[in-house]
């Protein structure tokens, strides 16, 4: 876990000066097909990042983990990133995700295969969501099934990193 760790880290000390570079009005233009804004993708992250952290801590303390699936368009329309501020979510996504580092190098490894499920996914272990991190599928307007999704380092955090004209994206499922 401490190799996952450092690894993001690495993607967040990358990618923090790029976002920082996008202005207010580039962060809100849609970036992916059928919409999703830079802000949104952030936001959307930020959220991912959120659940993977109860999702590692919570099954770090139980014999188990049921948790629920998360409704990424959902999420994101109810908590209205295109109307936050860009550099507020900015600085949200990599505070979360450094914190997540902080805490994926302390999993104990007696821990990581603890049995968790998302949703009505199979069960996964604990081991099997953290290595997710390494390679999310990327925002999705389907609810995300366990597959390890959210720290920020989708295929379109390079897309979105860069200020200037974006070329809208599809969405990975």
């Amino acid at each position: 876990m401490k190799e996952l760790s450092t690894r993001l880290l690495r993607l967040v000390e990358a990618a923090e000066p790029r976002l920082r570079e996008v202005s207010e009005p580039e962060s809100a233009r849609p970036v992916l097909l059928g919409g999703w804004s830079r802000r949104e993708v952030i936001g959307h992250l930020v959220d991912s990042a959120s659940n993977n952290h109860q999702r590692f801590v919570r099954a770090a303390l139980q014999p188990s983990l049921d948790f629920p699936a998360c409704d990424q368009a959902g999420s994101v329309r109810l908590q209205a990133f295109q109307e936050a501020d860009w550099a507020l979510l900015v600085s949200l996504w990599a505070a979360y995700n450094r914190h997540l580092a902080h805490v994926l190098a302390r999993l104990p490894a007696e821990k990581l295969d603890t049995p968790c499920r998302i949703g009505s996914g199979q069960p996964v272990t604990l081991g099997f969501l953290a290595a997710g991190l390494s390679c999310p599928s990327g925002p999705s307007p389907q609810p995300n099934r366990g597959r390890g999704a959210g720290l920020g380092c989708c295929p379109q955090i390079s897309s979105i990193a860069a200020p200037g004209e974006a070329t809208p994206q599809p969405r990975q499922s």
